[in-house]
């Protein structure tokens, strides 16, 4: 995906879902891809006048938010199950990205039991985007999570789809293999040199699999930190001044194939900043 050349931005019509509509038209502005919003009505909700008449006063004032957009969204109007509604609209506009609002909760696991956001993430079959931060403009520093696989150059070039102007960091953070058994029969010298080999193999990886595969990309220096995945990653985008985190999973759809195991479900739920899982998508 060189550019996106269509968006579908899911919308309640809450906070998080004007969110998400005016980050997807700030990506349209800067891509020039053409920009969706869908709307879902539950109809098994009971229906009485009072219901009809806030759906339909709800709808209007959706309609008069999205009219002050930039570009101005198509809205669909769907009825049935959100996540149902939203998957199959994408499918059938043959859109690029699905931007969502995902503002996290107190109990920030809730994100993953039964919320919209959660079910795209998990079983989505395209590049999505969730949104948690005001739109202030263009992405500016966005961190992408590599571990040398095509998962992560799937990352990079979508990373650079939907942010063209931004800087761009890989980061790459990884356990020493052996190390913690290695401490009950070595000294420390032995595991520094152990370190040291791994380090200097991980640099190395590295290097070569943005020179295959970021060659098109202008990057900023690297990252590449020792550590646990799960824990790390969620925290360098603050630590380096990122407003979004971009990570790759290794299937079409579905958490279970998440770049470096579980880190991309960590990475929902822990980070502050925007998210965008990238993936291929239908071929």
């Amino acid at each position: 995906m060189t550019h996106p050349k269509s968006i579908l931005a899911a919308t309640d019509g809450g906070p998080s879902g004007r969110l998400a509509v005016v980050r997807a038209a700030s990506i349209a502005r800067e891509t020039g891809a053409e920009l969706h919003a869908v709307h879902v009505v539950d109809p098994d909700l009971e229906l009485t006048a009072t219901s009809s008449t806030a759906d339909h006063d709800a709808e209007a004032e959706l309609r008069r938010h999205l009219a002050r957009i930039h570009p101005r969204p198509e809205l669909h109007v769907g009825y049935g199950s959100t996540f149902v509604e939203v998957v199959h609209l994408a499918r059938s506009l043959d859109v690029d990205l699905i931007v969502a609002g995902a503002h996290r909760s107190p109990d920030v696991r809730r994100f993953f039991i039964g919320t919209t956001a959660g079910r795209l993430a998990r079983h989505g079959d395209r590049p999505l985007l969730l949104v948690r931060r005001p739109v202030r403009g263009p992405y500016h520093r966005v961190l992408v999570g590599v571990d040398a696989s095509s998962a992560s150059s799937d990352a990079i070039v979508t990373a650079r789809a939907i942010a063209p102007t931004a800087t761009i960091i890989p980061a790459m953070v990884y356990r020493v293999v052996g190390e913690s058994k290695l401490r009950h029969i070595a000294d420390e010298a032995a595991i520094a040199e152990l370190r040291a080999q791994v380090i200097q193999h991980r640099a190395e990886e590295l290097a070569d699999f943005l020179a295959a595969h970021a060659r098109d990309t202008e990057t900023d220096e690297p990252l590449l930190e020792i550590g646990d995945p799960n824990e790390r990653l969620p925290e360098l985008p603050g630590e380096h001044h990122c407003d979004l985190i971009v990570v790759g999973t290794h299937g079409r759809t579905g958490l279970r194939y998440t770049l470096l195991g579980s880190v991309a479900e960590h990475v929902l739920r822990d980070t502050d900043r925007d998210v965008l899982l990238a993936r291929r998508g239908p071929t």
